[in-house]
C-alpha cells in the first residue's frame, strides 16, 4: 500500500469514529421538561412525543417574558384516527388493526362533515401512543385502506 492509500485509510477511520461518537451522544441527550403550573399566554414551537415518559412534549414561547417552555401533556390525551370503514368491517376484514400491539380501542362517533354540510358517523380508533397511528410503517393507519374521507389527528 501507498503512503497516500494509508492515510486516507486513516482519515476515513477517524471520521467513522468521530460520527459513532456523536451518535452515541445524540442517543444521551434527554429534556428535562419545565411543568409550570400557571403558563402564561405562549406559542406553540413544537410538539413531540416522549416515548420514555409516553407523554406529548409541547415547546412554548412566551413573548412577554422572553421565554421557553416545556410542557408534558396532563390531560390524558390518546392518539387516535378517524376512518369511515365501519367497526364490524375493521373487525372481519381489518383484523390486523385490532391485533395491533399498540391499539387500545374503537367507537362509533358522530362528526359534522363541513364538505358536504352532513352529519356522518365514523369509527375512531384509539391507540395506546401516537406512532401505533402513524408515523411507521407498520401503523394503523398504514393497515387501513386508503380512502379520501379518512381523517387522521396524532
Amino acid at each position: 500500500m501507498k503512503a497516500r492509500d494509508i492515510e486516507e485509510e486513516e482519515e476515513e477511520e477517524e471520521v467513522e469514529e468521530e460520527v459513532e461518537e456523536l451518535e452515541e451522544e445524540e442517543e444521551e441527550i434527554s429534556i428535562k421538561a419545565e411543568t409550570p403550573q400557571n403558563t402564561p399566554p405562549s406559542i406553540v414551537l413544537a410538539v413531540t412525543y416522549d416515548g420514555k415518559v409516553g407523554k406529548a412534549l409541547v415547546k412554548l414561547y412566551d413573548p412577554v417574558n422572553d421565554r421557553v417552555y416545556f410542557w408534558y401533556d396532563n390531560t390524558g390525551h390518546k392518539p387516535y384516527l378517524l376512518t369511515d370503514v365501519k367497526p364490524e368491517e375493521l373487525i372481519t376484514k381489518f383484523t390486523k388493526v385490532i391485533l395491533h400491539p399498540g391499539f387500545s380501542h374503537l367507537e362509533a362517533v358522530e362528526k359534522y362533515d363541513a364538505l358536504n354540510d352532513r352529519k356522518v358517523i365514523l369509527t375512531k380508533i384509539c391507540a395506546k401512543d401516537p406512532l401505533s397511528i402513524g408515523g411507521k410503517a407498520d401503523s394503523i393507519r398504514e393497515l387501513l385502506p386508503k380512502t379520501l374521507s379518512r381523517l387522521s389527528r396524532n
